[in-house]
Parts: C-alpha cells; sequence; structure tokens
C-alpha cells in the first residue's frame, strides 16, 4: 500500500500536476488562474442556476432508500447500523471540496473509534469526483452520486447567492486552501451554487446538522459525530 505523503504531492490544478516558481509567482498565478476567472463566473452563476435540472423533490424518508452507494447501501440502512455522519460535498473543481477530504481523511480513524461511520454525497460526475476520493484515501467510504440533488433538498441544502459563495474573507480562505496548503482546484464539475453541509444521522434522524453559511465554512466533523450520550 502506498503511503501518502503530504510533502510530496504536487499542487494539483484541475487534475494535472502543476508547479510555481515561488512565492510571489504564487500570488500572481493566482491572481489570473482563481480570482479573475471566478469573477467572470460570478456574473453568470444566476443563469447556471436558473438553467440547472429541477426535479420533483422527494420526502426526507423516501430519500434516504431511493439513492445506493457504490456498496450498494442507502442511508437509511448505514444509520441503521450504527450513527453516520453523512457528509455533502461541493462540486470537485472546489478548493472547499478537496479541504474537506483531506479533513475527513484526517479525522477518519478517531471517527471510527467513536463508532461513527462516513458517508460522501456528491454532485459531480463519478470519473471527476473518484480521483479525489481515491487521492485522499476515501475510496472505500460508502458514497452517493446525487447529481440531480435529490439528497441536498431533502436534507434542505440550498444554492448560495454569490456572496455566499465568493463574498467576504473566502477569496483569502481559497488561497490558503489551494495554493499554501496545495489541495488546488479544478473546472466546475455540477452545480456551482449548491451549498454543502454535514449530518449525523442514525435510525434514519438527523441528530446533528451543519449546513454551511458561506463556501469557505470548516465543519467540527469530530464535534458533529460525538457519541450520542456525550453532551454537546
Amino acid at each position: 500500500m502506498e503511503v501518502f505523503s503530504w510533502a510530496q504531492r504536487p499542487f494539483i490544478l484541475d487534475e494535472r500536476p502543476f508547479a510555481f516558481s515561488s512565492r510571489i509567482a504564487t500570488g500572481r498565478q493566482f491572481v489570473r488562474l482563481v480570482l479573475k476567472p471566478t469573477i467572470g463566473m460570478s456574473n453568470n452563476i444566476a443563469q447556471q442556476v436558473n438553467e440547472a435540472s429541477q426535479h420533483d423533490p422527494l420526502s426526507f424518508a423516501k430519500a434516504l432508500d431511493s439513492i445506493h452507494s457504490q456498496h450498494g447501501r442507502t442511508l437509511r440502512s448505514l444509520s441503521d447500523e450504527r450513527p453516520t455522519l453523512v457528509v455533502f460535498l461541493r462540486h470537485s473543481g472546489c478548493t472547499f471540496c478537496r479541504e474537506a477530504l483531506e479533513d475527513l481523511r484526517q479525522k477518519r480513524h478517531s471517527l471510527e473509534q467513536k463508532g461513527t461511520s462516513l458517508a460522501l454525497v456528491y454532485l459531480s460526475p463519478e470519473a471527476s469526483i473518484l480521483p479525489l476520493i481515491e487521492r485522499y484515501q476515501l475510496a472505500d467510504v460508502d458514497r452517493f452520486a446525487d447529481p440531480d440533488r435529490l439528497l441536498y433538498q431533502a436534507f434542505e441544502l440550498r444554492r448560495g447567492s454569490i456572496w455566499h459563495l465568493f463574498g467576504g474573507p473566502i477569496f483569502w480562505r481559497g488561497f490558503l486552501a489551494a495554493i499554501v496548503h496545495r489541495h488546488g482546484f479544478g473546472m466546475i464539475a455540477g452545480d456551482p451554487a449548491q451549498m454543502p453541509g454535514a449530518f449525523l444521522l442514525h435510525h434514519g434522524r438527523i441528530v446533528r446538522s451543519y449546513r454551511h453559511r458561506y463556501s469557505a465554512d470548516r465543519p467540527n466533523y469530530e464535534q458533529l459525530a460525538c457519541p450520542l450520550d456525550e453532551s454537546r
């Protein structure tokens, strides 16, 4: 088994190795490759949201039984066995999606020791998200493809405005995640306005929840997944 080496992992730009020659060049590249395209994209985001495919929402109970993971499990069957931390990701090109996967990679052992299993829900095509999930050593975790946003809607995860996606300190957080922490970024694959979230699910009920206010929010997964008999 290959040992994960953070120091040796190349910066990833749209799934291809990419290197910066200096700290100054890094800042300039970030402005050219991230900041300017993002500002341009933000002008069209409302149109993209309106053109996104719309589907009749499922009830929460039905949604838990309707979508299956790569192992043939449903969220209900997983949560009936043990408390399950269900993490809804943004599109695979988002650097915060990649940051979340790294956080889960680091915390997974601790979560499982506390009796909590992990599940991932994502918008992007399997071909886009799988390389990231494998890179962060989470390929065996139950994952649920939800391009039609049925689970996102059932868990009441909204689409964000331009401010929720790009406003305030989000650009700085994006720089830190993408460049300094070397998570990289890629092309949009999925609804760019969809907000993420995390939920502790047990016996088909939401026990704890975190619905992102901003795309750059970073939940405390261990706190969300602490044993049910512990005080919050």
